[in-house]
């Protein structure tokens, strides 16, 4: 997924104004973009890139239940998991560009 889409969902997420049934839509497609799903849709529940989709759903949930509003300063870990990626490799590289720098009082 690219990291631009990333930083859109979890800036939505974090606004939470259409429910849980839009976010449990975030989260599937942040979980779905892990290496654990492979390209024909099915999900990998042994393999070393298992344990990367739970992370992406504890971290996404926890989160989103109890700071939303912190889900779009997340985006390093989501981009890094969740991330494009080359062929064969569990995790993507940041791209710093899209990562709001710290706020200025």
């Amino acid at each position: 997924m690219h990291q631009g889409k990333i930083k859109e969902l979890l800036k939505e997420a974090a606004t939470n104004t259409w429910g849980w049934r839009r976010m449990n839509d975030i989260h599937c497609e942040l979980a779905d973009a892990t290496a654990a799903t492979g390209e024909d849709g099915v999900v990998d529940i042994d393999g070393p890139q298992a344990g990367l989709r739970l992370v992406v759903d504890a971290l996404f949930v926890s989160t989103a239940q109890n700071r939303p509003e912190a889900l779009p300063g997340l985006l390093p870990v989501f981009s890094l998991l969740c991330g494009d990626r080359e062929e064969g490799i569990l995790l993507a590289d940041i791209d710093w560009s899209q990562v709001d720098g710290p706020k200025q009082s």
